[in-house]
């Protein structure tokens, strides 16, 4: 099997070594629309502003050259987005049960 793989580096370490920016893959190029449609149809509306905020930022600092450890850092943080802005969603749109505001 030919693997691509050590000419893609030895091209991004070039790259990296002459100041050029790394150009946007497939699959960054996915990754940056996909969190895009996110912030617009899904975190749409009133209390998702820091959430939207985060996602955004998280999606500026995709790279092509991540390691596994960012990539996994990255899945974390979006999981964490999207839970928190569920969260947030529920505590507005749930009321609290009767034994939640007794004194």
């Amino acid at each position: 099997m030919i693997s691509l793989r050590k000419y893609l580096d030895a091209a991004a370490r070039k790259r990296a070594e002459s100041g050029e920016a790394e150009p946007p893959n497939s699959l960054q190029r996915f990754s940056s629309a996909l969190l895009d449609s996110i912030h617009q149809e899904v975190l749409a509306g009133d209390g998702g502003d820091s959430c939207r905020t985060q996602l955004l930022e998280l999606r500026d600092a995709i790279r092509a050259d991540w390691q596994p450890a960012e990539e996994a850092a990255a899945e974390t943080a979006a999981r964490r987005i999207l839970c928190d802005y569920r969260a947030s969603v529920h505590s507005i749109c749930v009321p609290k049960p009767a034994s939640c505001w007794a004194w």
